[in-house]
């Protein structure tokens, strides 16, 4: 799922890496970039967002899906992992950690305090538009590196994206209100991420009662699916778990070897719940089973 000021264009490397070890992969074009933008601040909540994902699985009759996202779409990614935990095989957040954890570095880390003022323009109905459209959008178009930042070179798109803040990243607001996410979890963050600091990457972590990991990439900064070379951001997020796909255009059961957290014995499993009780969601049992 991407993030602002992007479309699914961003994911293109990617997903070319993923098909060639043939995997499918689904990668919408987001409520606000999309032909769907609703009218209204309150049209773009997280919630909203989420139930988006899940409709979009439900029209291509795929019960349950490897979650990626970056950015903000990151964002989106952790609300679905929460909301719609056995549909979540894995979540792989790109750049942004847990939105509890970035809403406590913005609330008590100077640094990431600092990284986050750009959202005082973002909030200003108008006023943003304004001066990201100017002199042909250049500053909106300098913002990031391509993956279809044009689409939002239009005052109504524009709006519709800037809701996406607006809604979520404001007091009272639910995009930094996220419960604690109970399915195998991969964060990859730069070291060099101008937007999304160390604060929230490292205290992610407790907000996760699942297998976790923090990835950290030396040097990569906010925009790390364009800067990664083959192999980067592929292969970071097939880390956990590990899979065997079935082939493109398939939907369907998918086998991934996933492994207890206690004891490190490996378990494939081909549905939601192994023969062993061990399921995304009980991990508890299955560790105790094997002590």
């Amino acid at each position: 799922m991407h993030g602002f000021p992007q479309t699914e264009e961003c994911f293109d490397q990617v997903r070319e890496r993923l098909h060639e070890a043939g995997l499918r992969t689904i990668a919408p074009r987001q409520r606000a970039t999309a032909g769907a933008r609703p009218v209204g601040v309150d049209q773009y909540t997280m919630k909203q967002l989420a139930e988006d994902a899940a409709r979009i699985l439900d029209a291509l009759d795929v019960p349950y899906a490897h979650v990626v996202g970056h950015g903000l779409g990151a964002t989106v990614a952790w609300h679905f992992a929460a909301a719609y935990p056995l549909r979540a095989m894995s979540l792989t957040a790109v750049s942004f950690g847990h939105p509890s954890a970035f809403g406590e570095a913005m609330a008590t880390d100077q640094d990431q305090r600092q990284r986050s003022r750009y959202l005082e323009l973002f909030l200003q109905s108008g006023v943003a538009e304004k001066q990201l459209l100017a002199n042909d959008a250049r500053t909106l178009l300098a913002t990031a590196p391509g993956g279809g930042i044009e689409a939002l070179a239009n005052e109504a798109v524009l709006t519709a994206g800037l809701n996406w803040y607006r809604a979520n990243l404001v007091p009272g607001g639910e995009g930094l209100d996220c419960p604690v996410i109970e399915v195998p979890t991969t964060l990859v963050w730069g070291t060099r991420d101008a937007i999304a600091g160390a604060a929230q990457a490292r205290a992610t972590g407790h907000y996760l009662r699942a297998d976790y990991r923090l990835s950290e990439v030396p040097d990569g900064d906010h925009w790390l699916r364009f800067a990664l070379p083959r192999p980067g951001l592929g292969d970071r997020a097939a880390d956990a778990p590990e899979l065997t796909a079935l082939p493109r255009g398939r939907s369907g059961a998918v086998r991934v070897t996933c492994r207890c957290r206690r004891c490190s014995c490996r378990r494939t499993r081909s549905s939601r719940r192994c023969s062993s009780g061990w399921s995304s969601r009980g991990r508890k049992n299955h560790a105790e089973s094997c002590m």
